[in-house]
């Protein structure tokens, strides 16, 4: 969130917010299935198979534009916002996730 309020409205690095967040929270999501005895190809493959189970229909969206942010460092004009404030939501359900593992 703080990086959001520094990049303000400026998408080229709202995008390369998201960029540097993807890694990380496929590595959560690859934590999580392994836990879950689940283990995934990838850290990448982990969080699809994460979110599938979810039943928010808009997830894939939002994996798509990330993985988009991660190898181009930038989004489509206009997503860049949006995208951020997604992958805000992602990490408060994947922290939501941990704390059920208590």
């Amino acid at each position: 969130r703080e990086r959001l309020a520094m990049a303000g409205n400026q998408e080229s690095r709202l995008a390369l917010v998201v960029a540097d967040t993807a890694g990380p929270l496929r590595a959560i999501a690859a934590a999580l299935l392994d836990l879950d005895g689940r283990p995934a190809a990838s850290p990448k493959a982990a969080l699809t198979a994460l979110v599938a189970d979810w039943p928010e229909a808009t997830w894939q969206a939002l994996l798509d534009n990330m993985s988009v942010a991660r190898q181009t460092r930038t989004l489509p004009a206009g997503a860049a916002r949006e995208t951020l404030v997604g992958v805000m939501a992602l990490a408060d359900r994947l922290r939501q996730r941990i704390e059920e593992l208590d």
